[in-house]
């Protein structure tokens, strides 16, 4: 496992409601705006590798329809199947063959009836090495990452007007992460290993 960065995806208005009822004139410049988490990973390797990203909400919304996941690795972008678990914890699986470079974006889904406006999902993403089928797979792998939050503001006909890109620090500060397989997943986590039974203590009669 490897901790990342944290992650903000919003849908809200630049100005309030109350303030444009308040103020009129303002409407021309209420524009709305979305935040996507854009994370560029580079295998290092010499060979194929599986990962798993996952975001762990700290606060707000985290339903898995109103996120959604997109993987570009230079050809366009392809969405990701989203595996929620049972704490809300959300897992987006992909591959990277040797030495490739892949882009993940996490935006609001504004096709989801289920989105609010405004919306907000708070977190921070870890990145496991997921095992394969083949029975064959690294115990580890070395990649690069990048993280960004990416703002697209709109006008009042929903035309797109501008972009914000704003750099996101890396855990620790490093971009080279060296991250492990986990074995056993149920949802979007790694289910823990069974601790061993405690002996039991026989209990005294009163004398």
């Amino acid at each position: 496992m490897a901790l990342i960065s944290i992650v903000e995806l919003l849908r809200a208005p630049r100005l309030s409601k109350e303030l444009i009822d308040r103020s009129p004139p303002l409407k021309p410049y209420s524009r709305s705006f979305i935040q996507g988490y854009f994370l560029g990973v580079a295998n290092v390797s010499s060979r194929i590798a599986f990962f798993s990203l996952v975001l762990s909400p700290t606060a707000n919304d985290s339903r898995k329809e109103n996120v959604l996941p997109l993987f570009n690795t230079g050809s366009g972008a392809v969405p990701l199947a989203t595996i929620q678990g049972v704490d809300g914890r959300l897992r987006f699986d992909f591959s990277l063959d040797a030495r490739e470079t892949g882009l993940l974006i996490l935006i609001p889904n504004l096709l989801s009836i289920a989105l609010p406006d405004p919306y907000e999902l708070r977190g921070y993403t870890e990145l496991f090495l997921k095992p394969d089928t083949t029975g064959e797979e690294p115990q580890r792998v070395e990649v690069l990452t990048a993280a960004e939050h990416r703002s697209t503001y709109f006008d009042i006909n929903l035309t797109a007007v501008g972009e914000l890109v704003s750099s996101i620090p890396l855990a620790h500060g490093n971009a080279l992460h060296s991250v492990e397989i986990l074995r056993h997943w149920i949802g979007a986590i790694a289910t823990p290993r069974p601790r061993p039974a405690c002996p039991s203590t026989p209990v005294r009669s009163p004398s």
